[in-house]
Parts: structure tokens; sequence; C-alpha cells
């Protein structure tokens, strides 16, 4: 069985339309809190189902939790 694959493509923000990658970019960019993450993308939180999430990516880029990642399981296992 081939390894999980990471997606970072993936949406964190469906009301907004807010990918992981262009999360990341504005976190490595500087942005250490939501309410900055979503001012630099133009946008602000709506039904905030994301923030948690959005939380855990500021985290992670700065080295202050766990990694997050949305693995995809093996096409194998899903047939």
């Amino acid at each position: 069985m081939k390894p999980n694959r990471i997606v970072t493509a993936m949406y964190v923000c469906n009301c907004k339309g807010l990918n992981e990658s262009r999360v990341r970019g504005v976190i490595r960019e500087g942005a250490r809190h939501v309410s900055t993450v979503f001012r630099e993308c133009g946008e602000s939180a709506q039904c905030a189902r994301c923030v948690p999430r959005i939380a855990a990516l500021i985290r992670a880029e700065r080295g202050d939790g766990p990694p997050v990642a949305c693995p995809l399981p093996d096409r194998a296992a899903v047939s």
C-alpha cells in the first residue's frame, strides 16, 4: 500500500474560498492571527468554522504545534 499523499490545495474556508496554500502563504509572509490571515486575503470570517483550522496552520507554520496536513486515502483503499 502506498503512503497517503498530502494536499495543500484543500479548501480551509469554504465560505470565502480560501485554500490551504493561500493561507499558508499569508502566514509565511508574517500573519500571526486568524484575523490577519483574513485581512491579508481581502476577506473576513463568515461562519467561523474555519477559525480553528487556520489557527492550527498558524501554530504549525510557527513551529508551535504539530504539522497540519490533509492526507488523502490511497486510491486502492477507496475502490
